[in-house]
């Protein structure tokens, strides 16, 4: 029953008697916001009747009377099989009561209970209201409080619209009905349900009978998903919501047919002037939808006399008798012949979630169809979720969407779930009586893992959050060739120090108490006693504290910036006074995942005017720590060198690549910009002493290396030469079946050893021979997988796509041909070295081989080389002429040394071909100052025949924009492609 009708109050008072006047009261029913309802049964009549009645303490209130009064005009004045009969407005004694029909079943509301309805039904039902709703607009009634717990369904399937007390005469004349309508909606006043109201309702505006039609969207909505399209923790947030946000599509949801989406979605639109005009509509539309025709046309107004209540009645009736074959076939034919088309083109054009949305109707229409499985596995990430205690419940959300946006994937144990690739999402894993955990991923790949360890609430230290034991390895050039180290489970300070935090240690005595003072002091190399060092440790005035204080105290008003201007000792004896210490910096890269700097960085505070306070922005990492990016550099506790300390994740006033670059620090130092967090061992093992080593930076400033000279140069290039001597090449596979290629797997005898090279040779079905042809060098993932599969990989396919042919050789040491070769790094040994060299000698027999096809063009060949191959590129466009044009994607030099027979450094002045490199900002491999320009202006190509362009984001550039990048390229130094 409606909340006026059913719903249970506990508190609700008995009446005074069992009878009122000729009415004999029976149970109470419910409560609502305009009176209590009570069973009665009509003595006169001998009819069950449903009695609203003012509460006593109102029954003095001339507003809510008149507001009753109003409600039975407007309800009587209707007669309509969807609408609830009013049958008497009576003053019985002291009581002022609405008689009016007894209703027996459920709302809407209760019925959903027990979740979202199919899509058939909620529109049959939806049917019913709207046509309710049309009668009442006709006779001018506006109801003005359409939801789900005012609307009924009888066992009979029959809708029953309540409540109309707040309906509205719509009127053009002044008079007491303006003057009564002036203080029933004064300013401050709202009436109806905000969930569910229209955005002119919650501005206050006038409102017709489109504002009941907003309202029918969201109760539409409501029944096809089992959830409200707008919802928020407080009232703000829901109208924020109604009036700024557009709500999911209710297909991304549940299994809704498209066609159902753009109905919600005009029913929806912010702007009365784009919703439906009127509800007979509405009822064309859905109406056409139950038919079984699946476009939705808006033809003009009807020009029939049949009234729309019986045209509907008909039309639920051939839904129920005749329609559910045709419709089968007509949803069949819709998802073979349009949605999955429309799939294919929007993961083409890598709109994940929009091919989602549309792939979860299509798959409940038709499962098994083959196209769509192979769509499916491309446009979605595969969630596995795992937590102790088990049960929590898994939502994710896009990075930086408001708080009100999570959406439920699931309940842990989750394996396998899917969500739409192409963005980084924010995770949170939730589970009553514990904290909730919070990840951010994924950065790339087709499948995300998540797992957490839930704290009870109340068992950790305010202020930090839990990240659970595991390996960590070094997410930071330079480092990020070094062993990972596994790390037990630890707590991290969600934010940075403040300086509220560091007045008490200040106000203890902290500079005074030699026990908090733990690490010896020695400056250039010397011992300093404790008083000449805390005489180094004062503010502006000279009493002691941080370098930004005055007088042994913060700056007014900024008790909750982090505190700055700490040396690395004082941010240790902090640590010491708090019970904690300072992190690694494999603890503090761990919490901080530089991986996710695509969206971290451009949620942080970096370019600013100073330190934001901890928690006012957005920037939120893995884990839950706020600021790891920006705001204050943060020390850690290992050293780089004597006399320096690491100092991570970058300050307000630094280029915001600092974030994922190292850098160590004078531990004496006191900079307004040097802060720091804390950090507690939950292991009872401790910290490992890899993890809490010295660990020196292995940096090559390019700017002051010098190449090989040219002499020695042409002994290391002498290492890449060979014999041509037969390649013995076979065709071991032709594959006709991709749509945009034939791919051939081939083998040829390799220019070392007794081996044969593999290599997958792509060709377009779109364009004529004799093909130009891109040799593709690919990423460090090659290292650790077993085989390429049925494609060349998102950063390669484009190139069979565009009418050229692609060469993917097998190097030494990657997929069907892998071997003790476990990393890309470069290394001081001859194992890397003669891997270096056997992969030009790889790259270079394939283009031998192409040499002997007559569909290959001998004299158009261009590189290509994603990651590891951009790295590589120069090496091999340097020992390979033939090669006319290098497109590198997110390639760099590398910051370790290998021997320079095999240095990238050596070769890159010797390549001449025109480049096209194209990186990304914020990648955590090759760093935009420190390794991608030193390769750009190393390069010996001409100025003119270079082109960098750096994209917003992080290792991996979007690859839309790379091909067209590419495709410009390929075009200007290859040509364009014979069709």
């Amino acid at each position: 029953m409606s909340d006026t009708q059913r719903a249970a109050d506990a508190g609700a008072r008995p009446p005074v008697s069992q009878t009122l006047g000729q009415y004999e009261i029976l149970e109470f029913l419910g409560k609502g916001g305009f009176g209590e309802v009570w069973k009665a049964r009509d003595t006169r009549l001998n009819r069950i009747v449903a009695i609203k009645r003012l509460p006593e303490s109102l029954l003095n209130d001339p507003e809510r009377r008149e507001r009753l009064r109003r409600e039975a005009l407007a309800a009587s004045s209707l007669n309509h099989p969807n609408i609830c009969t009013i049958h008497d407005l009576a003053e019985i004694g002291s009581e002022h009561v609405l008689v009016m029909e007894y209703i027996d079943g459920k709302t809407l509301h209760e019925t959903l209970a027990a979740g979202p309805l199919p899509a058939n039904e909620a529109i049959a039902i939806t049917l019913q209201i709207a046509d309710a709703l049309g009668e009442a607009h006709r006779h001018s009634i506006i109801h003005r409080d359409i939801k789900s717990s005012n609307i009924m369904i009888t066992p009979r399937k029959q809708v029953k619209v309540l409540d109309f007390g707040l309906a509205r005469p719509v009127v053009s004349d002044v008079g007491d009905v303006e003057e009564t309508e002036a203080r029933l909606t004064r300013s401050g006043v709202t009436l109806g349900t905000v969930h569910y109201m229209s955005p002119e309702q919650l501005l206050g505006l006038t409102v017709d009978g489109r504002s009941d039609l907003f309202s029918l969207g969201v109760v539409l909505y409501e029944l096809l998903t089992g959830r409200l399209p707008f919802e928020g923790s407080s009232m703000i947030a829901i109208s924020d919501a109604i009036l700024h946000r557009a709500p999911l599509p209710a297909s991304s949801v549940a299994a809704v047919p498209l066609e159902i989406d753009r109905i919600l979605e005009r029913l929806l639109a912010k702007k009365r002037d784009e919703r439906y005009p009127d509800a007979e509509e509405v009822i064309r539309d859905l109406s056409v939808f139950v038919s079984g025709e699946v476009q939705t046309a808006r033809p003009g107004k009807r020009s029939s006399a049949v009234p729309w209540s019986i045209a509907a009645g008909v039309v639920l009736l051939a839904g129920v008798l005749l329609v559910p074959a045709w419709q089968k076939w007509s949803r069949q034919r819709w998802a073979t012949q349009t949605a999955i088309p429309e799939v294919a083109r929007l993961v083409e054009a890598d709109r994940f979630t929009e091919a989602v949305r549309i792939a979860r109707t299509a798959q409940s229409i038709v499962p098994d169809d083959p196209r769509l499985k192979n769509l499916w596995s491309a446009m979605t990430l595969l969630i596995t979720a795992d937590s102790n205690p088990t049960g929590a419940n898994v939502y994710f959300a896009k990075y930086g969407a408001p708080e009100n946006e999570w959406e439920l994937l699931g309940r842990t144990p989750l394996k396998d779930a899917a969500a739409p690739r192409g963005t980084f999402y924010r995770w949170k894993l939730e589970k009553k009586g514990y904290l909730p955990a919070y990840r951010v991923g994924p950065w790339w790949g087709f499948r995300f893992r998540l797992k957490a360890v839930l704290d009870r609430e109340g068992t950790i230290p305010p202020g930090m959050v839990h990240v659970p034991a595991g390996q960590f390895e070094l997410s930071i050039p330079g480092l990020d060739h070094l062993d990972p180290v596994q790390l037990g489970d630890f707590l991290i300070d969600k934010f940075e120090v403040t300086n509220a935090d560091y007045k008490k240690f200040v106000d203890a005595g902290g500079y005074q108490k030699r026990e908090y003072w733990k690490q010896p002091f020695v400056k250039d190399g010397h011992p300093v006693p404790f008083e000449t060092a805390m005489g180094e440790f004062v503010d502006s005035t000279g009493s002691p504290g941080p370098a930004t204080w005055e007088v042994g105290d913060f700056p007014k008003g900024q008790a909750d910036n982090p505190v700055g201007g700490v040396s690395w000792f004082e941010a240790a004896a902090y640590a010491e006074f708090a019970g904690k210490r300072l992190p690694t910096i494999f603890h503090w890269n761990g919490a901080a995942q530089t991986q996710t700097s695509p969206v971290v960085v451009p949620a942080s505070n970096f370019g600013g005017h100073g330190p934001w306070a901890p928690g006012s922005h957005r920037s939120i990492g893995q884990y839950g720590a706020y600021d790891m990016a920006g705001n204050l550099k943060e020390w850690c506790s290992n050293e780089a060198e004597p006399g320096k300390r690491y100092i991570l994740g970058g300050a307000w006033n630094e280029p915001n690549y600092m974030f994922i670059d190292q850098d160590a620090q004078n531990v004496w130092a006191r900079p307004a910009t040097f802060g720091f967090r804390t950090m507690k061992v939950l292991s009872a093992d401790g910290i490992p002493r890899d993890a809490e080593r010295a660990i020196w930076i292995p940096l090559r400033d390019f700017s002051k290396e010098k190449p090989a000279s040219d002499e020695v140069f042409e002994a290391y290039r002498s290492l890449y030469s060979y014999d041509r001597t037969p390649l013995n090449a076979v065709i071991e596979s032709t594959d006709p079946k991709p749509e945009s290629w034939t791919v051939q797997k081939i083998s040829f005898d390799a220019a070392y050893g007794n081996e044969r090279v593999l290599a997958y040779l792509y060709l377009p079905k779109n364009a004529r021979p004799p093909y130009q042809t891109v040799i593709f060098f690919p990423g460090s993932n090659a290292i650790h997988t077993d085989s390429i599969g049925s494609s060349p990989g998102p950063y390669g396919d484009f190139v069979p796509k565009s009418g050229r042919a692609l060469m993917f050789p097998i190097y030494k040491g990657t997929y069907e041909r892998r071997d003790k070769l476990t990393s890309d790094y470069p290394a001081m040994t001859a194992f890397y070295r003669d891997h270096v060299i056997a992969w030009a000698k790889d790259l270079r027999r394939s283009i031998d081989y192409l040499e002997t096809r007559s569909d290959i063009d001998h004299g158009r060949f261009a590189f290509d080389g994603m990651s590891w191959g951009g790295e590589m590129g120069p090496l091999m466009a340097a020992v390979e002429p033939r090669i006319k044009t290098c497109i590198f994607i997110s390639g760099g030099f590398d910051f370790q040394h290998s021997l320079p027979e095999a240095d990238i450094f050596n070769f890159a002045p010797r390549m001449k071909q025109p480049v096209l490199m194209l990186n990304a900002r914020y990648d955590h491999f090759f760093p935009v100052e420190t390794s991608q320009l030193p390769m750009l202006r190393t390069i010996g190509t001409p100025e003119a025949d270079k082109k960098y362009v750096v994209y917003e984001s992080g290792h991996a550039p979007p690859r839309l924009e790379v091909t067209k990048e590419s495709l410009a390229w390929l075009d200007r130094y290859l040509g364009p492609v014979r069709r």
